[in-house]
């Protein structure tokens, strides 16, 4: 099976009870079928434990966090129960293998990461060159492949990534513009993708070519930033109550006076603005890996082009809130708090009401006031 790897799916290690936002606090933890039946069985007072402390819903199998929101064999020294006691194979999926993660697209294995982990989101802060794909065959992942993939769709959903990653670590061109060559590029991907003529091919090669896109450039700097559409576009991710700490000084960041300090203030300090924008860099590397192939899997790209985009702007929202709250526009300890959060809020925590993770009913609202445009994307970046 061939499998595609970013580089720090491969150089990341686990740092156990030096972590200080622990994975196994703070959201639900699901248990696979096969671990589930498999702590059925187990005896004595770990056996117990384990009975008592995880529930059923349907198809969903989770522990039931403590009173304090902590997995219940998460021990006092921060360490796993059940890695000591039964031991790394008879640990249940999600925690043997998080922060890494892996999805199947057609004949391919995509083999990534969550940035919501802090050692992953210090690693990505710590990375000055972009991230490098490593492709390899391996005989030990096996997987089934559907047999009624449209390959030339697949094809071209792979020099589509391929695309977006280059123009996204092209340091040459600022983060921004690079941010709006991904957005226009995407929005045409969109409307191309089910073409049958040539057209597509056509895009993709241009695209494909530096000299070409940076043509581009000067018309994206002519779209004018709207903030009353980005405030539109924060308040539906602010009716998440768990978000609303990077409300804080939403006034701010959205006046003109405010707009105006940000900007002056990033560019009279180079190093720290140099930081922030390598870590956006990074963070659009990890977040595009994860959710761009993921249109072709249900159809349905600008879906998951949008929720993608949704958790890049909630970090950017969090990134400024930051700036006003301490003056730095670089906040190490704090940035790396709020990635770990924000990712656990919108990815992996479900709306007990709704049925739904949070990132998912943010995309509902953008629907329901009209702003799941590409162009608006643009206007607000």
């Amino acid at each position: 099976m061939k499998n595609l790897r970013m580089d720090l799916f491969t150089d990341f290690k686990c740092i156990g009870s030096k972590c200080p936002y622990t994975c196994c606090k703070g959201w639900s933890v699901f248990i696979d079928k096969e671990a589930a039946e498999y702590y059925k069985k187990v005896e004595g007072e770990l056996g117990e434990k384990l009975k008592k402390s995880i529930k059923y819903e349907g198809e969903k199998i989770s522990f039931i966090m403590d009173k304090n929101d902590r997995c219940p064999f998460l021990n006092d020294d921060n360490l796993c129960d059940i890695y000591i006691n039964l031991g790394p194979e008879n640990m249940c999926n999600i925690c043997r293998e998080f922060p890494r993660i892996s999805h199947q697209y057609g004949d391919i294995y995509f083999l990534t990461v969550y940035q919501d982990c802090p050692e992953v989101a210090k690693m990505l802060i710590e990375k000055k060159e972009p991230i490098k794909f490593q492709f390899a065959e391996s005989d030990k992942i096996k997987a089934d492949i559907k047999e009624d993939i449209d390959w030339k769709k697949f094809n071209n959903y792979i020099d589509a990534f391929v695309t977006v990653e280059d123009i996204v670590s092209n340091q040459s061109i600022s983060i921004q513009n690079r941010i709006k060559l991904v957005i226009l590029f995407s929005k045409q991907f969109d409307e191309l993708q089910d073409d049958s003529s040539n057209e597509i091919q056509q895009m993709l090669e241009f695209f494909g070519n530096e000299e070409n896109y940076k043509q581009i450039i000067p018309d994206l700097e002519k779209i004018e930033y709207l903030p009353n559409k980005d405030i539109l576009f924060f308040r539906q991710v602010v009716e998440i109550p768990m978000l609303r700490e990077d409300a804080k000084h939403c006034r701010e960041f959205f006046s003109d006076e405010g707009i105006s300090r940000y900007k002056n203030d990033i560019k009279n300090n180079e190093e720290s603005a140099s930081k922030l924008h390598n870590l956006q860099e990074k963070l659009l590397q990890v977040i595009l890996f994860k959710y761009f192939m993921e249109g072709f899997n249900i159809d349905d790209f600008k879906k998951v082009f949008f929720e993608g985009m949704i958790l890049y702007k909630v970090y950017e929202y969090s990134f400024k809130n930051i700036y006003f709250d301490t003056g730095d526009v670089f906040n190490e300890e704090r940035i790396i708090e709020r990635i770990a959060k924000i990712g656990r809020i919108l990815e992996h925590t479900v709306d007990e009401k709704k049925e739904k993770r949070n990132y998912k009913i943010i995309l509902e609202k953008l629907k329901e006031n009209g702003i799941y445009e590409y162009d608006i994307l643009l206007e607000i970046t």
